[in-house]
Formats: C-alpha cells, structure tokens, sequence
C-alpha cells in the first residue's frame, strides 16, 4: 500500500486484521483512528509508517506493550511539551526501528531528533 495517497486509517476489517506487514510508508497518512491501531499493534509484526504526514502519534503505540516492529520516522511531527510522553516512550522501545529519523517540525525544535525535545515548566509562587 505504499504510495496511494492514503489519508487516514479509520478502520480494518477482519479479512484484513491477519496482514503480518503492513507497508504505508510514502502516503499521505495523517492519523490512524485508535481502533484500527489497536488491530494493527495486536496482529502484525510490522508497521511501516515513515515518510507521511502525521504530525502526532497516538498513546496507543507506548500502552499497548506491542511487539510489532515499527517505523515512524520521516513525518512531521509537532514537537512540544503535550509530546513529551512520546520522547520518554521512543527512550525505552525496543520495537522503534528508525528513531534517529523521528525529528521535529516548525518552532525552536525544528530538525532535531525527538530524544532532544526538553520542557522547562515554570511553578510561580501562588501569593
């Protein structure tokens, strides 16, 4: 399925949910609904993302404890502190083939690898 100008994943289909390799990289993807991920992360042993449009993945991809091997990099990602779970997660996983092509897209963060993403949160004193 590469290069078919998808957009996004709403759904897959039980005839579907046996695909082992799942090869969506170079389309226009820009989010994959959170039921179809939870098919995809349970079934298949592999999930190439890379090279669309997404610029946020979903929480899903650090709870679901998956053993499906992924690729992500190549999109552009909207770096900022609500994505800070995501730094963490890429920290850790095993399973995330291409971090060092995971980057940030726009603002003070714009072409660096994900893992340099730093929030500095300021407490004021309450009076």
């Amino acid at each position: 399925m590469t290069g078919n100008y998808l957009g996004i994943i709403e759904s897959i289909t039980q005839e579907l949910a046996g695909i082992k390799h799942w090869g969506l990289q170079e389309n226009k993807i820009i989010y994959v609904e959170e039921n179809a991920l939870k098919i995809l992360l349970l079934n298949a042993n592999i999930l190439i993302l890379s090279k669309n449009k997404m610029n946020k993945i979903s929480s899903l991809f650090q709870s679901q404890n998956t053993k499906t091997k992924l690729w992500l990099g190549h999109n552009p990602y909207d770096c900022n502190c609500d994505m800070m779970w995501m730094r963490d997660w890429l920290q850790n996983a095993t399973n995330v083939m291409d971090k060092e092509n995971i980057t940030c897209t726009g603002g003070k963060w714009d072409g660096k690898v994900f893992s340099a993403l730093v929030c500095i949160h300021t407490v004021f004193p309450k009076h």
